[in-house]
């Protein structure tokens, strides 16, 4: 609807029926169109069509089995795309296939905390030593490796990003935590609003961006990503869907 009256993308009816059909997670071309962000849609749908496959094989091995066959997978994939030159491209490196480890591993864990089995001691000072160390090889596999690097850097950003999380949240003012936890209430609304609201405030400066029109970026995007996800959920609750 905004591309109709500001033209941040350049789109086509080709392009929106792959939005709405979802097959635009087989075309390279669209599957950035009307927002690069958007590319996680196909791949968020793609689970969506082997969750309850996923549960199946949850129950049948165990959670530590499971977990390794599924870092497995996700490697051999990985592998496979390098072999076919196919690692900058986002059909190919953004299939589930690609994720499949981490979404596993948010189930396993989900399941070990519930049983109870997710107590540690460490300090939050190893927290923090560890998320720098997978942060620096995750930058400089990004970084030096090219697309290839980029193809097998995941597991390096996700051990690095959740060490510096936990530690932030031993470390801060309570106060703090709090906004953290608040802001990761409607976290997804965020990333996907915050490419267009950026996108529009780029078209109406003409690129010439400064940091005072980030400030109003970040401000705006987390105000319209509150509301957005607060009608989102009521939404949903309302029609069941």
């Amino acid at each position: 609807m905004i591309t109709l009256f500001w033209p941040v993308y350049e789109g086509s009816w080709y392009a929106l029926g792959g939005h709405v059909f979802l097959y635009k997670m087989f075309d390279e071309e669209i599957i950035g169109s009307y927002g690069y962000q958007l590319w996680f849609m196909s791949t968020l749908f793609q689970f969506y069509l082997v969750f309850y496959i996923l549960v199946a094989l949850e129950k049948y091995f165990s959670k530590s089995l499971f977990l390794s066959l599924s870092v497995l997978i996700s490697l051999i994939w990985a592998l496979i795309v390098w072999w076919l030159g196919k690692e900058d491209l986002r059909i190919w490196n953004s299939f589930f296939l690609q994720y499949i480890w981490e979404f596993v591993l948010g189930m396993v864990l989900a399941g070990w905390l519930k049983e109870g089995k997710l107590k540690h001691q460490f300090k939050a000072v190893q927290f923090l030593l560890t998320g720098l160390i997978f942060c620096g090889l995750y930058a400089w596999m990004g970084m030096k490796g090219g697309a290839a690097g980029q193809l097998f850097n995941d597991y390096f950003a996700l051990l690095g990003y959740s060490s510096i999380a936990i530690f932030l949240y031993k470390v801060l003012p309570k106060s703090l935590v709090r906004g953290m936890v608040w802001i990761g209430g409607f976290s997804f609304a965020l990333y996907l609003w915050h490419m267009l609201i950026l996108e529009v405030v780029k078209y109406i400066n003409g690129n010439d961006i400064a940091l005072y029109h980030l400030a109003i970026v970040l401000i705006i995007s987390v105000i319209v990503s509150y509301f957005y996800n607060k009608w989102f959920t009521q939404f949903i609750q309302k029609y069941n869907v």
